[in-house]
């Protein structure tokens, strides 16, 4: 067969074509069990853990769009490369594969940049690319924590992408944009040798990615680099910080981890705007959810939101006899006025709120120098992540 087929794109492009925007919310719970299930380890600083791929979540994302795996198989089979044994990238036989490529094609040509985002970040923790790659890099045993952090403190400079980015979730995120945006044309065209191309420079990436943290990693491991790292250096855990036991800092950063996976997948939710400024005198549930876009529209705030996630959780722990967020507590304490503080982290996370709204917000720039109203657009502001928290782990 000729290597210009394009039956990817006529048999199952199509589908996907028809059914997404009648399964929006099915495919995003999806994403959201996906990404919640395994927040721990793609929120990690460091890339310690396989992050498995298995027939459940392939059944789970075919269930999801409403079309039948059968569909996805039928499509590779009628193309130039179908009835070839052993062809490379192996990941171009992969219904999974071939279906996320559709999805990722259809928000692309629709702009929908949040949706095309999330759907390459899955794509990316899908079976065939790092979990795959991850056992290449590490295929006897997984990497040692303490080994791991200190390449990541003393090997790596900000050529690495997980140097810059600070965790996996963003690195996938900045290796999958530069992908896409190194190939438009490709996915705009969509024939099936582009669709092979677009895989194969994917896996490519990623492999770099893993290939030369491993390379440090061993080079530490067999030199024992890592014997002589002084952990007293580096900043103390947040547990250590606000003097938490290791259980209740350990519950601290489960929550923070599913809250930020949660507020990752589920973007600027409506029904959580409007409880944000229920008897909020200033700010209106459009406008909270219209700067809450323009925050997570940013992917450099991802870091910057899971800071804020941090300080909330971990000045309420460092208070509260039951440690538990889920808890009318919890949003009445991150939402209570602390005006004369002098604890650096709420300052801090002061700041950070004032600049997003200075950011996202014109109104708020025309009506912050009237204490009230500045207060009820930080209230808001507050009382949004306190309740994305609370969802998350309830």
């Amino acid at each position: 067969m000729s290597n210009n087929t394009d039956s990817i794109k006529t048999k199952l492009y199509p589908l996907v074509e028809k059914n997404m925007s009648s399964r929006m919310t099915d495919y995003k719970v999806c994403l959201q069990e996906f990404l919640s299930t395994r927040n721990r380890s793609i929120f990690s600083t460091m890339p310690l853990d396989r992050i498995y791929y298995g027939d459940d979540d392939i059944k789970k994302m075919f269930a999801a769009v409403g079309i039948e795996i059968n569909e996805a198989k039928n499509a590779i089979a009628n193309t130039y490369y179908g009835d070839k044994a052993g062809f490379n990238p192996r990941a171009a036989k992969d219904p999974v594969t071939v279906l996320m490529m559709c999805i990722i094609r259809y928000f692309f040509l629709k702009k929908d940049e949040k949706n095309t985002e999330l759907s390459m970040v899955y794509l990316c923790f899908s079976g065939k690319f790092y979990p795959s790659v991850h056992y290449m890099s590490f295929p006897k045993v997984l990497p040692q924590d303490y080994v791991m952090e200190y390449v990541l403190n003393n090997m790596l400079n900000n050529k690495y992408i997980l140097k810059t980015q600070k965790h996996l979730f963003g690195a996938m995120v900045a290796t999958s944009k530069m992908w896409l945006a190194s190939y438009e044309r490709k996915f705009k065209e969509f024939e099936d040798d582009d669709i092979v191309y677009l895989i194969s420079q994917l896996h490519s990436r990623i492999r770099s990615f893993m290939i030369n943290i491993a390379k440090a990693y061993y080079k530490a491991y067999e030199n024992k680099d890592y014997m002589t790292y002084n952990s007293d250096n580096e900043n103390p855990e947040e547990g250590d910080k606000y003097h938490l036991a290791n259980s209740d800092s350990f519950k601290a950063e489960k929550s923070i981890q599913k809250t930020m996976s949660y507020i990752v997948s589920s973007g600027a939710n409506y029904n959580i705007c409007k409880l944000a400024v229920a008897s909020n005198k200033t700010v209106k549930t459009e406008e909270i959810k219209s700067i809450f876009e323009s925050i997570l529209n940013d992917r450099n705030n991802i870091v910057l939101l899971r800071r804020a996630i941090s300080i909330l959780v971990y000045t309420y722990f460092a208070q509260a006899k039951e440690k538990d967020v889920v808890s009318m507590n919890f949003i009445a304490y991150s939402i209570q006025p602390k005006p004369n503080t002098k604890n650096p982290d709420i300052i801090e996370l002061r700041n950070m709120v004032d600049t997003w709204l200075n950011q996202s917000s014109v109104l708020y720039r025309k009506r912050k120098h009237r204490l009230a109203s500045k207060n009820d657009y930080n209230s808001a502001v507050l009382k949004y992540l306190a309740l994305c928290v609370f969802n998350a782990n309830k």
